[in-house]
């Protein structure tokens, strides 16, 4: 199974980076539209990689159903607060 390496590693960023953004936007306080940015960017580039490699590969990545489930419940409960 070959995947791509860029793809790969911009779906790791993108998580790296929205736990980076929720640190840092429960530490001060002044980056809650950040973290929902951020948030998205994660659920866009999940959804473009599943979509993706379902249709060439015929399966999914776990990585990529874990950042959507993520994205989603981040953005769920930031409507909730």
């Amino acid at each position: 199974m070959s995947v791509s390496l860029p793809l790969v590693r911009t779906v790791v960023l993108g998580e790296i980076s929205l736990i980076l953004s929720r640190r840092v936007a429960h530490l001060t306080g002044l980056f809650s539209g950040t973290t929902n940015l951020f948030a998205l960017i994660v659920l866009a580039l999940s959804a473009f990689t599943l979509s993706q490699t379902a249709i060439y590969f015929g399966l999914y990545f776990t990585y990529s159903s874990l950042g959507i489930a993520t994205a989603v419940i981040h953005l769920a409960s930031v409507i909730a607060m």
